[in-house]
């Protein structure tokens, strides 16, 4: 799965999120950190992926980094948030269950 389908199905997971969340302003300011912090560093979350055979290189880790560093200089307290979600990522596990669970079901019944 490619950086820019993994951050689209994040889309969707929190906006599922927020609809079971309801009225609750702690969960909706929760999962909207969770949310801006994950699409700030979402270069190094999604976009850096390796296989046995191809490691991914400094200049790579590099490259990934540049646009992180434009979302921390637009939202000074885009770490802040990441480390405050920490607490909540529930919804990684979630989202990773899905992704498993729709990866292993056959192309017929998608």
């Amino acid at each position: 799965m490619n950086g820019s389908a993994a951050t689209q199905e994040l889309k969707v997971l929190v906006d599922l999120a927020l609809i079971s969340a309801g009225e609750s302003d702690m969960e909706t300011d929760r999962i909207s950190s969770l949310h801006t912090s994950c699409l700030g560093f979402a270069p190094l979350i999604f976009d850096l992926t390796e296989s046995e055979g191809q490691k991914v290189n400094f200049d790579d880790l590099v490259k990934a980094c540049d646009p992180v560093w434009k979302a921390v200089e637009t939202d000074h307290k885009l770490p802040q948030k990441l480390v405050r979600s920490e607490m909540h990522f529930v919804l990684f596990d979630i989202y990773f269950l899905i992704t498993r669970m729709f990866e292993e079901v056959p192309l017929l019944y998608r």
